[in-house]
């Protein structure tokens, strides 16, 4: 058996493409905050940010009033004083969040974060994700918690609710969990 020694060297664009990517570092979590520059408070509006959320962010609303009602926003953390209503699509918390208050009447609310309220409104939606494996993450209410409505509210996959304050229920909806 005969045998070959290769002669290898570095070629300079393999030896360019490593150097780039040694130079490259993961960005952190950045700081989105709400200016509410546009009628209505949707989330998803651009006008209503200094620079629109993408995934991973902190979320800064403030004392707004802020409606999300239709797309995925996987964020690190959200806080503010005012009002979050969930109305449709979903909200992921990566780490420890804080609001005013949520009005939960569709969507979903998940992720592996906590989430610390003032107040809860609880009408439709789910807090969890209907899919095995994920994590469930906790939702805790420091004062009056209402739930009430027809539609169904549904608590998946190990998310928590801690009640600290009241709670009052009304209505003819389902509390799935």
């Amino acid at each position: 058996m005969r045998r070959t020694k290769l002669n290898v060297r570095p070629r300079p664009i393999a030896l360019a493409v490593v150097a780039v990517l040694a130079s490259l570092q993961v960005a952190d979590a950045a700081t989105r905050n709400w200016v509410g520059g546009a009628p209505g408070g949707v989330f998803w509006d651009l006008a209503n940010w200094d620079t629109p959320p993408v995934a991973g962010d902190d979320v800064l609303l403030g004392a707004f009033n802020t409606t999300l009602r239709s797309g995925t926003y996987s964020l690190n953390t959200v806080s503010g004083s005012g009002t979050l209503t969930l109305s449709a699509g979903t909200l992921r918390l990566a780490a420890a969040s804080s609001l005013g208050s949520l009005a939960l009447s569709g969507g979903v609310l998940s992720g592996p974060g906590s989430l610390a309220l003032g107040t809860l409104a609880w009408t439709g939606g789910q807090m969890g994700e209907g899919v095995a494996g994920q994590t469930g993450g906790s939702t805790t209410v420091s004062g009056l918690v209402t739930i009430s409505g027809a539609n169904g509210k549904n608590l998946y996959y190990g998310r928590a609710l801690n009640l600290n304050g009241g709670a009052q229920w009304s209505g003819s909806g389902s509390l799935n969990l």
